[in-house]
Order: C-alpha cells, then sequence, then structure tokens
C-alpha cells in the first residue's frame, strides 16, 4: 500500500506525511477518539501515529472499519480541545499526505493563521 492522508477536522489542511518538504506543523497530528482521548504524535504516511514516546497508534484500522466515526484528526498546531463531536468528519487527502504542489503550502499557511488568529 501506498502514502495516504487525511484532512485536518478544524481545517480541512491536509496532513503531511514524513518524505515530503512540508512545514513541520503538516506532520504533527492529534487523534481524537469518541471517548475524548488524544493521541499526539507525527504521522508516518500510511495510516499510523508515532508518539513522542515512540509508541505507534495504527488509526487507519478504524478509517477502513464501521467504527471511522469513532476517530478524528487534527493537527496539533490548531487542536485547542475541541471536543470529538465539534470535529469535521474524517476525509481523505488528495496529494496522499506527499505530492503537494508547492503553492499548497502557501495556501495551507494563510489557512493556519487565520484560524490561529480567530484563538486570540
Amino acid at each position: 500500500m501506498g502514502l495516504f492522508s487525511f484532512k485536518c477536522a478544524i481545517s480541512g489542511i491536509e496532513i503531511a506525511g514524513p518524505y515530503c518538504q512540508a512545514p513541520a506543523w503538516m506532520n504533527e497530528i492529534a487523534i481524537i477518539k469518541k471517548d475524548q482521548t488524544v493521541v499526539a504524535g507525527t504521522y508516518d504516511g500510511y495510516g499510523r501515529v508515532v508518539t513522542p514516546d515512540g509508541d505507534i497508534e495504527d488509526f487507519y484500522v478504524k478509517f477502513v472499519g464501521d467504527n471511522k466515526d469513532d476517530i478524528k484528526i487534527c493537527l496539533t498546531d490548531l487542536y485547542r480541545g475541541e471536543s470529538h463531536e465539534e470535529l469535521l468528519p474524517i476525509q481523505s487527502g488528495e496529494f496522499q499526505g506527499h505530492f503537494f504542489n508547492p503553492e499548497y503550502f502557501e495556501y495551507a499557511e494563510g489557512i493556519r493563521k487565520e484560524i490561529k488568529n480567530s484563538h486570540e
């Protein structure tokens, strides 16, 4: 299976895998489970989040299964403790977290700044 990605449930910005030239903040994610448990770390490009402790959480199984609504995925930089219910449903990314056109990073940074400014 090749690379794939998802969109942030707050901004709609696609999450970047580790092998592209995206800004680091686009690779740092939080998985918010239905019970409000949060698993944070970096996205590996293959449906797993690697925590700072080196633990690996495979959330792809949830995405393809009947329970895909049990998780939401957010860019850590934009997540401010929103509840599972407040977040957008999980969506696939069109660039596979890797094959971004250069203009996308500028677009993503604009959305990021807009959201961060609204949190102030």
